[in-house]
């Protein structure tokens, strides 16, 4: 595998898990704060955040995919010498 593909693929992953773990957090602190203190919940909000870990999965299943599309776009003319 390419550095490049590797670090592409690190960072992608980075943002999934980031977009997991915040979307999670915040989805699963909404529906406490509802069963705590009895406030109407917000479909919106929880429909948002479950959009964001959903795009996380998602994000975090296709990176090496789009790490290899990322980092293999300009490699292809490489081996050809300059004109």
């Amino acid at each position: 595998m390419d550095p490049n593909q590797k670090i592409a693929q690190l960072l992608l992953r980075l943002v999934a898990t980031g977009l997991i773990l915040i979307g999670g957090l915040v989805l699963g602190l909404e529906l406490l704060e509802h069963r705590l203190r009895q406030v109407e919940l917000s479909w919106v909000k929880v429909g948002f955040h479950a959009v964001l870990v959903l795009a996380g999965l998602i994000l975090l299943a296709l990176s090496a995919r789009l790490a290899a599309r990322f980092a293999g776009g300009d490699d292809e003319d490489a081996d050809e010498p300059p004109p």
